[in-house]
C-alpha cells in the first residue's frame, strides 16, 4: 500500500508528540487547517521518571489541549506554544516554547547534598523532513534547562509509521539526544561543594550524547469528533550519565495517553 508523506506528518503529531522527561525532544505537527483553526479537548495522563536517572515513577492528569491555526501557529500540551513557518506537506520548521519539569533533592536519597532545580521555560526550535514517503526525519533544539537555565539539548530522530485497519495508526521511532556540559553538570554531575555535603566524590560531566530513545505511539479513532492516542518512549543514558551516582536507573521510559473530543 502506497502511503503519502501528509499521512506520516499526521499520524505523527496524534502519536509520537514530544515528551521532555527523558527524551523526545523532536515534535510531529500537523500542517496548518484549511479552516481558522482546529481544537481539540480531552484528559490526558502522564507517567514518567521522579527525576531524569530516577527508578520511581510520577503520575499527572491533566486536561489536555490541541490547538492549531491556519497562519501555523500552535498551543498543545503534547508539543507546547509555537509557530510552524512551512506551508509544505513534507516540511516542518518552526520554534517552540516547552515547560521543563525541574527536580527537587527529596526526589531520592541518591540526591542527598545537590541543589533543586526548579521548572524551565525551554526556547528552541524544530526542523521535520519527509524525503520519502515511508520515512520522516526529525531534528530538534531546546535551551534554558539546568540549574541556571543554559542548558542545550539536541535530538535526531527518525519515524515511520503504518495504518491499523480503517480507524488505527501505529508509528515507531528512533532517536538521540545531545546535550552540553551545562545541562548534564545539573543532572548528572557533583560539584565539588555536592560532593561534599553528601561525603562523596565529584562527579565532573561533559557534553556529549546523552541517551538512545526508542518511541511507540498509536491511535484509535472512535467516531468523526473522539479518538483515543497514547505514546511510548524508551530512553537509555550513555556513558557518564548512565555511570552517574546520583543515577538510579540508566532505563526511563515516559508514557502519556489521551481521549480527544474535537471541537473544531
Amino acid at each position: 500500500m502506497k502511503l503519502g508523506r501528509r499521512f506520516f506528518l499526521w499520524i505523527g503529531a496524534q502519536c509520537l508528540s514530544g515528551a521532555a522527561f527523558a527524551a523526545g525532544g523532536t515534535i510531529f505537527i500537523d500542517p496548518p487547517p484549511e479552516q481558522a483553526f482546529t481544537l481539540s479537548i480531552g484528559p490526558t495522563l502522564w507517567m514518567f521518571p521522579s527525576y531524569p536517572g530516577g527508578r520511581a515513577r510520577q503520575s499527572v492528569l491533566f486536561p489536555g489541549i490541541d490547538f492549531y491555526a491556519a497562519n501555523g501557529l500552535f498551543a498543545s500540551t503534547d508539543n507546547g506554544i509555537g509557530w510552524n513557518l512551512s506551508t509544505r506537506n513534507d516540511l516542518q520548521a518552526g520554534l517552540r516554547l516547552w515547560a521543563q519539569l525541574g527536580r527537587k533533592v527529596g526526589d531520592s536519597s541518591r540526591l542527598a547534598g545537590t541543589d533543586d532545580i526548579g521548572p524551565r521555560l525551554e526556547k528552541g526550535g524544530f526542523f521535520n523532513f519527509a524525503p520519502y514517503e515511508f520515512l520522516m526525519l526529525q531534528s530538534s533544539i531546546r535551551y534554558g534547562s539546568g540549574l541556571r537555565g543554559d542548558g542545550l539539548l539536541a535530538e535526531l530522530a527518525a519515524t515511520t509509521g503504518l495504518p491499523l485497519g480503517e480507524r488505527g495508526t501505529l508509528a515507531l521511532s528512533l532517536g538521540s539526544t545531545w546535550a552540553n556540559q551545562a545541562y548534564r553538570q545539573s543532572y548528572f554531575g557533583l560539584t565539588e561543594a555536592q560532593a561534599e555535603r553528601s561525603n562523596r566524590a565529584p562527579w565532573t560531566m561533559r557534553s556529549g550524547q546523552q541517551d538512545t530513545n526508542l518511541g511507540i505511539g498509536g491511535e484509535y479513532r472512535l467516531d468523526p469528533d473522539w479518538r483515543l492516542s497514547g505514546q511510548w518512549i524508551h530512553a537509555h543514558l550513555l556513558g557518564d550519565a548512565a555511570r552517574s551516582p546520583v543515577v538510579e536507573s540508566a532505563s526511563q521510559s515516559t508514557l502519556s495517553l489521551s481521549l480527544w473530543r474535537r471541537f473544531r
